[in-house]
């Protein structure tokens, strides 16, 4: 005899299980992240993409020109490792202007609704 959803049959016995009710969204739609409107600018993007073309740039620098870029024309947003080193960028006076663009364009695209660490 086929069990019917929910009960199983052993030895004589009804083995009832009480199923947990059906969630109507899925777990990506209850912690998605906000959209995110701002996009990499045109000049902002060349600086990108020149960086990462330069063999002399430092590692952070590739790192936030590559993430800048990946954030060009897409609604992605800047991962919280990202936004902490952009940040510490931002505020260390030993990184150059072109360095420190990089990191702004990154941050303005971050997650607000993060918490700060």
């Amino acid at each position: 005899m086929a069990a019917r959803h929910g009960t199983r049959k052993t030895a004589g016995y009804t083995d009832v299980h009480s199923a947990a009710p059906r969630q109507t969204r899925s777990v990506h739609q209850k912690t998605r992240m906000a959209d995110n409107r701002k996009q990499t600018s045109q000049k902002v993007s060349r600086l990108a993409a020149q960086t990462l073309h330069d063999p002399k740039a430092s590692a952070i620098k590739k790192r936030l020109a590559g993430s800048a870029l990946a954030q060009s024309h897409t609604s992605k947003q800047t991962g919280a490792t990202m936004e902490h080193e952009a940040s510490e960028v931002l505020h260390s006076p030993k990184y150059s202007t072109e360095t420190k663009t990089l990191a702004a364009s990154v941050l303005a695209q971050s997650n607000k609704e993060r918490k700060a660490k």
